[in-house]
């Protein structure tokens, strides 16, 4: 029987800082420092943000990351891994679309339930201070 083992680490010569910096990126896409740091905990502990950037400039200089620069309306730069080729500018853009969509989604959905609530309170006579009815 043929026994398989994953040597990804060891091929790249990876520690264990940048394999939980990576595996981090692959599954949860462009981060900033203090999101990558929290969310790969479990995997490996920084003790702070410079040692996070630290690893992270290790693997620019593997050609395994990239900083994306801070966009407008955003505090933080970003990182994403290029196992997958480079992060181009349609990527960044789609990467902050799903949110506004979704708010716009979100926003459709309170005034159908407002408008509801509305012909709800009517139906029963009822009003609402919260709610104007007509």
């Amino acid at each position: 029987m043929a026994k398989y083992a994953q040597r990804f680490s060891e091929t790249l010569n990876l520690g264990r800082r940048e394999l939980a910096l990576l595996c981090t990126l692959m599954l949860r896409g462009q981060q900033t420092l203090g999101e990558l740091r929290d969310r790969s905990d479990r995997m490996h502990h920084f003790e702070d943000l410079s040692e996070v950037e630290r690893c992270l400039d290790h693997l620019h200089e593997l050609g395994l990351a990239a900083r994306i620069e801070r966009r407008p309306g955003q505090k933080e730069s970003r990182y994403a891994h290029l196992l997958s080729g480079a992060v181009t500018a349609e990527e960044v853009e789609e990467s902050a679309a799903p949110s506004t969509d979704r708010l716009t989604v979100l926003e459709g959905e309170v005034a159908e339930l407002r408008a509801q609530v509305r012909a709800l309170q009517e139906k029963l006579g009822f009003c609402s201070i919260a709610i104007e009815c007509q």
